[in-house]
């Protein structure tokens, strides 16, 4: 339960406590409650609010890197780029242009379709995947 200053004063006026040390204690509360304010601001954790997940073909050294909300689930992407795939070919704009490969859902699809379903694409090109050959630099 946090104290507000001015229910420390009438307290403090109520106890019957004298004007001027009455002063020097609210100039002390407030001192106090600014040094946790700044402890509080100068420990603040920045939070982030999307995820960056890299989407990688099977045998492929190429990948595509969509954002998504931090704590969503990642092993149901997969499912979700069908359903907007699925939603993109029943539009009535794509009946000529059929989306059929992974690599077209992330080219080809429309935004509104992917920002239904809360996924930002960042790369709708695959980019190149390079892989570490150990944890450790010095090896």
């Amino acid at each position: 339960m946090a104290l507000k200053l001015e229910d420390i004063m009438e307290g403090l006026i109520q106890v019957g406590i004298p004007l001027e040390e009455r002063k020097k204690a609210m100039a002390e509360f407030e001192r106090l409650e600014q040094e946790k304010k700044d402890d509080r601001d100068a420990n603040k954790v920045p939070t982030c609010k999307k995820g960056f997940v890299v989407i990688m073909r099977e045998g492929a050294e190429q990948a595509w890197v969509v954002q998504r909300k931090d704590g969503a689930d990642n092993s149901t992407l997969v499912d979700t780029i069908k359903k907007i795939a699925k939603e993109s070919n029943n539009a009535q704009k794509r009946k000529k242009n059929i989306v059929r490969l992974y690599r077209e859902v992330f080219y080809s699809v429309k935004r509104t379709f992917w920002k239904s379903e809360d996924i930002l694409v960042k790369t709708k090109e695959p980019c190149q995947v390079v892989l570490l050959p150990s944890e450790s630099v010095d090896e």
